[in-house]
């Protein structure tokens, strides 16, 4: 999936277009900014992008991680779930 980042000003007419960054390169600009040998800013304007630009893709790597994390959890709650009602069910029959 695709996301957008805009690398031009809002103004009219300015003629440029903007950039879609794949997540790939979105997550690959992430690791580089987090290194600290590298100044941010040397990144930025090699990439093409502001720094408010840097802030929405860390906040997307955030979020996804957060979306990673919470699926198991989310699948061992639901296996529980299903484990303590099917139980409930046994007992109710008999």
């Amino acid at each position: 999936m695709k996301h957008s980042i805009s690398t031009s000003s809002p103004s009219k007419g300015a003629g440029k277009k903007r950039r879609f960054l794949t997540a790939e390169k979105k997550f690959q600009i992430y690791l580089e900014a987090q290194e600290s040998d590298k100044p941010v800013g040397e990144i930025l304007r090699r990439e093409g992008l502001f720094s408010t630009d840097l802030a929405r893709i860390r906040q997307q790597v955030k979020e996804g991680a957060r979306q990673c994390l919470a699926l198991p959890m989310l699948l061992y709650i639901t296996r529980l779930r299903l484990k303590y009602e099917g139980g409930k069910r046994r007992f109710e029959l008999k």
